[in-house]
């Protein structure tokens, strides 16, 4: 159980708490720990969220599927993330989509909401912490859902690259994760992904690394949104 509580504090929930806090938050309320095998599912599409889940160890894919039978990943989790909080305050706390383990020993700790609640009286902390994870996600959405409406992957990614150069008000932009989770944010594959940043290296828009986007040319690069 300390290798829980020693990772715990690296995950968000739990931000700018101690390990020794963590320790005494969780020995007040009940919670359980799953494991599950590479490609096992942990929830359907339709099912009852009925906890919060913290992604311990491993990672997860959640996963829609189209009138057609396509599976389309809508979002990737790796360790330390949680996963069902805005669904479990819900009215319609079911999940809209399927939960699937992507490696094996993949490790899930769950809270219930009656035992989240409990949290947030005892810590402020905690509080704050899950509303920001809420907004974040909210944040999130709201870009995904102005990418999904642009036609192609240039488009997609200039907008994406903007946004982030009106936030920091650099050319150089960080790659948060990886690559692939740009392209679960695209609703487009890797490989996809990949050939459109060849071409648009390739035209002299951007550069780029293993950890850093470069904007090579600004104008060229906003006017792909305007065909």
């Amino acid at each position: 159980m300390t290798i829980i509580f020693n990772q715990l504090i690296n995950c968000e929930l739990f931000k700018n708490l101690s390990i020794e806090e963590i320790h005494s938050l969780l020995s007040k309320v009940n919670y359980s720990i799953s494991t599950y095998k590479n490609n096992e599912t942990l929830f359907i599409e339709g099912a009852p969220c009925d906890e919060l889940s913290i992604l311990l160890k491993g990672s997860i894919h959640i996963e829609s599927v189209n009138y057609s039978g396509k599976v389309f990943i809508v979002q990737q989790y790796g360790q330390n993330e949680i996963f069902g909080e805005a669904l479990i305050f819900s009215n319609k706390h079911y999940y809209p989509v399927t939960v699937v383990a992507q490696e094996n020993e993949t490790k899930v700790m769950y809270l219930r909401k009656t035992d989240i609640l409990k949290l947030f009286q005892f810590n402020q902390d905690i509080s704050a912490n899950f509303i920001s994870i809420i907004s974040n996600k909210m944040t999130f959405l709201s870009q995904k859902i102005r990418l999904l409406a642009l036609n192609t992957i240039r488009q997609k990614m200039s907008l994406y690259l903007l946004d982030n150069y009106k936030g920091k008000n650099a050319s150089k932009i960080p790659i948060l994760g990886s690559k692939k989770n740009i392209a679960d944010l695209f609703a487009v594959t890797r490989p996809s992904l990949s050939r459109e940043l060849i071409a648009m290296k390739k035209d002299g828009i951007i550069d780029y690394d293993l950890n850093y986007f470069y904007i090579k040319d600004l104008k060229k690069l906003k006017n792909t949104l305007l065909k």
